[in-house]
């Protein structure tokens, strides 16, 4: 894997890396759409690795051409360097998952990072009758011994429920996209020198899952402390200009 700054040299030493996983309602990269666009994140610099598929496209962010095009692997952050976000809008090639995780997690560990958030949608079908419910539903698990944290406790939030669940996912076939946040949260977890992990996931269907980001990306703001979150009120999330395009044109209706 190979990073390219987008200017100055990068040290990305005691910072936070939230990170998405290619998943079901693409939660993960909508919450980082989100954080970047309200938080006016600056792109600081790119990855390049043989295990995902080539990407290119417009500037997501903005809603005047600035002649900045938007690649596979993109990472962000702010003016401090207190959070870095990376954007994957390219999947890794079928079979290379796991190859790309590690690489990342090389990446990670050799960056010195001091955490790193893993950010992730779960097919809402594979809750069982126990866990269907209305409303968002969170679950997390931390790389710590018992998998979990005391923040994340503090919070309320639950842990992902029982090592069967867990497992579950490798037992429903061999398509590695059905295992977020698996490869990357793993990787991170076994990695030599690696960082502490934390994954979030929610229980989505595919479809409009805007509000579903909308409420992870709460979520994360609150466990960050980021600024406007701290009493627990509502904040105004920017929408990235992108989003208007998410379903296209609308019908013509001499179709009809």
């Amino acid at each position: 894997m190979n990073f390219f700054s987008a200017g100055k040299h990068i040290d990305f030493e005691g910072c936070t890396l939230i990170a998405p996983t290619v998943s079901a309602g693409n939660l993960g990269q909508l919450t980082v759409d989100l954080l970047v666009s309200t938080l006016s994140l600056v792109r600081v610099g790119y990855l390049e690795d043989d295990n995902v598929l080539p990407c290119i496209g417009n500037d997501p962010y903005n809603a005047e051409p600035t002649g900045s095009l938007a690649l596979g692997l993109e990472l962000y952050s702010d003016s401090k360097r207190t959070i870095v976000c990376l954007q994957q809008r390219a999947p890794a090639m079928p079979g290379r998952s796991r190859a790309f995780a590690k690489n990342l997690s090389k990446w990670i560990s050799a960056s010195k990072f001091k955490d790193v958030i893993v950010l992730a949608g779960v097919e809402a079908a594979w809750r069982t009758e126990q866990r269907i419910g209305l409303g968002f539903q969170l679950r997390y698990v931390c790389s710590s011994s018992d998998g979990k944290l005391e923040r994340c406790e503090a919070l309320g939030w639950k842990l992902l429920e029982d090592e069967a669940f867990v497992h579950g996912f490798g037992q429903l076939g061999k398509d590695e996209s059905r295992s977020p946040p698996w490869p990357l949260f793993q990787a991170i977890a076994a990695g030599e020198n690696s960082p502490q992990a934390l994954a979030l996931m929610g229980f989505v269907n595919e479809g409009d899952n805007i509000p579903d980001a909308l409420q992870l990306a709460t979520v994360l703001a609150n466990y960050l402390n980021l600024e406007g979150f701290g009493d627990g009120s509502s904040y105004q999330w920017r929408i990235p200009p992108s989003w208007a395009h998410l379903y296209g044109p609308p019908q013509d209706d001499c179709l009809y």
